[in-house]
């Protein structure tokens, strides 16, 4: 009798064993599927908070995507095939009636002679114009170096071995004009990026152009926004600029 009383309890206690560990793995299972289904921020070495984008979220941006190229990015100033969209967001603006601007060249007497006030002026260029659009990209060792020597923690450094899902994002500022007024781009090296005259390669520079009603000029150029590597799990949110701000553009105003 006491046999089988003995017996008895260890197959209770066998049960209760197997009940706790079958509790243990669901929750764990839940607790994984939660992480990846939901955006959660933790501290880094340096105490400061490090985002997670959760795979729920990186869906949503892949099936949003109409660009599956894998963009190149060999160094700061070549940024390849990805130069393009540059010139197809141009085409864009003057189908809408904006018109490109060329510099004025504020060394002519005969201009200056004309206008008898130029106020010269720095802004920050702030303004996201329109939506960013989101692009693949791989980029050199030479880029990481440069990224790398600037970013804040270890863990937002980027490697040439990966591919990272990235912002292609246009942004810059305006100026309304006055009754009388005209307005002119300046060299500005703070600025975001345009293609130069070399295909494939870029310079810290912006566009001028006229609202389609001629009250506006504005300053556009374009920057790259590092989000996060390109993997099917749970991973860490980057969210950063490049090149580095704050960008500036650096413009005239003259009064005719």
């Amino acid at each position: 009798m006491e046999r089988i009383k003995t017996y008895n309890k260890i197959i209770v206690n066998m049960k209760n064993k197997h009940f706790i560990y079958s509790l243990v793995f669901i929750l764990l299972t839940i607790g994984l599927y939660s992480c990846d289904n939901e955006d959660y921020t933790e501290n880094n070495s340096n105490g400061k908070n490090i985002e997670y984008i959760n795979t729920a979220e990186k869906a949503r941006v892949l099936a949003q995507m109409t660009d599956t190229t894998v963009y190149e990015i060999r160094a700061e100033d070549n940024f390849g095939d990805l130069t393009k969209k540059f010139k197809s967001k141009e085409e864009e603006l003057l189908s809408q009636g904006y018109t490109k601007l060329e510099r004025l060249d504020l060394e002519n007497l005969d201009l200056l002679k004309a206008a008898p006030s130029v106020k010269k002026y720095t802004v920050e260029a702030v303004w996201s114009i329109g939506e960013p659009e989101h692009v693949k990209c791989v980029f050199s060792s030479k880029f990481c170096d440069e990224f790398n020597s600037k970013v804040d923690g270890e863990e937002l450094r980027i490697s040439s071995k990966k591919r990272y899902i990235c912002e292609w994002r246009p942004i810059g500022t305006f100026y309304n004009l006055k009754t009388g007024e005209r307005a002119s781009a300046m060299a500005s090296p703070k600025a975001g990026y345009l293609p130069s005259k070399r295909d494939g390669f870029t310079e810290r520079e912006y566009e001028a152009y006229l609202s389609p009603n001629a009250t506006q000029f504005q300053m556009r150029s374009y920057l790259i926004r590092i989000k996060w590597e390109d993997v099917n799990h749970t991973t860490i949110m980057i969210s950063q600029n490049f090149p580095f701000g704050p960008f500036e553009c650096n413009y005239a105003v003259l009064s005719l």
